[in-house]
């Protein structure tokens, strides 16, 4: 082994920190093991203020660090004027310690030796100081976002609605909401929620109401996405964000049988839910669509997999008229009735003109 130079003596560092950095500028491992010549111990942590630990922690170590690095990242505010936001912030020491912020990810780690693990421990404990702490009672949706950095997460609040299920469901539903909202409430579970039915039945006025239920973080993936969800981008974002819940809308393109299209992106479904991979991740995932039940790949259906199916169908005639009393309408509905229809009485129903045939 090639004798250490101390970091100060330094004049190069290894450039394979630059490669297969899932997003970062430079890999930290990487860079730890370039500049100290010794594997790491790591401590991470999310939900964190990365921006304002940044700012506090370069001037209570200043005279510790002895480089740093960041990306200068621009962004635009509502009044068209730029702001320039530090992000990828590196704080390297003058003994064996190097701290990275992620700010755009909300993700701070350490890394550190035997030498440095008291130091390590004591900036571990400040981090309470910059927790992001949620919004109370506001249901919160995190969509996945890109950019220069990868895939991260940005939080978005939901109009909170309030949803009587006996009255807006039919008499069978309150048995299968039972069942789902018990498994996604217990920790470190997995498998799959499938939602279908035609428009307009209340599909998603019902994931509204479990994602301002359930106490653990909801990721919206796009289908686009979905298709390839055990891909190193969306593998390493669900690595940061495990026990979490996935919502899969308009999923008709994802859950389609293999054997009748050829090619489905179901399998990535497959082991996310119930594979190798779900032991790891602990994820659950719940998919809605209009197709019909089925057009949905079997395996998906399987017992230990599929957490809880639901057809989604209009209201009876009763259930609708009694909906419909209970909102200030005149109950009329003489045969089963969507929610669309029952709660939107007073918009005039738009009808395409009719087209003049030319020809003869």
């Amino acid at each position: 082994m090639s004798k250490h130079v101390p970091l100060t003596q330094r004049n190069k560092i290894d450039a394979s920190i630059f490669a297969n950095n899932y997003g970062q500028p430079y890999c930290d491992k990487k860079l730890f093991l370039s500049l100290f010549d010794k594997l790491p111990n790591q401590i991470i942590d999310y939900d964190i203020d990365g921006f304002k630990f940044g700012e506090d922690f370069k001037k209570e170590y200043k005279n510790d660090i002895i480089k740093s690095y960041y990306t200068l990242r621009l962004s635009r505010k509502k009044d068209n004027k730029k702001e320039d936001i530090k992000d990828d912030l590196y704080f390297i020491f003058k003994s064996s310690l190097l701290v990275y912020v992620d700010v755009h990810k909300k993700t701070i780690k350490i890394l550190f030796d035997e030498t440095t693990e008291q130091k390590a421990l004591l900036i571990k404990d400040s981090f309470k100081n910059y927790t992001i702490i949620p919004k109370d009672e506001v249901p919160e949706m995190h969509l996945i976002t890109s950019s220069q950095h990868g895939l991260g997460l940005t939080s978005m609040d939901l109009l909170k609605m309030e949803t009587d299920l006996t009255a807006h469901y039919n008499d069978d539903f309150l048995a299968i909401h039972n069942t789902i909202i018990k498994r996604l409430m217990a920790p470190k579970d997995k498998g799959v929620v499938i939602l279908h039915g035609a428009p307009g039945t209340g599909k998603t006025s019902y994931i509204r109401h479990l994602i301002s239920t359930v106490d653990k973080k909801v990721i919206f993936l796009p289908p686009n996405l979905a298709q390839n969800i055990t891909g190193p981008d969306l593998i390493n974002l669900l690595i940061e964000n495990p026990n979490a819940i996935l919502i899969i809308e308009d999923a008709e393109n994802i859950v389609v049988d293999r054997d009748k299209t050829g090619v489905s992106p179901v399998s990535a479904i497959l082991n996310i839910s119930d594979g190798l991979l779900s032991d790891c991740l602990q994820i659950q995932i719940i998919c809605s669509f209009n197709t019909s039940l089925d057009n949905v790949d079997k395996a998906l259906l399987r017992k230990g997999r599929l957490i809880a199916k639901y057809d989604f169908k209009p209201l009876t005639s009763e259930k609708a008229n009694a909906l419909s009393s209970s909102l200030g309408f005149q109950p009329h509905f003489n045969a089963p009735t969507s929610l669309t229809e029952i709660f939107n009485q007073k918009e005039d129903t738009y009808q395409l003109p009719q087209r003049k045939a030319i020809g003869f």
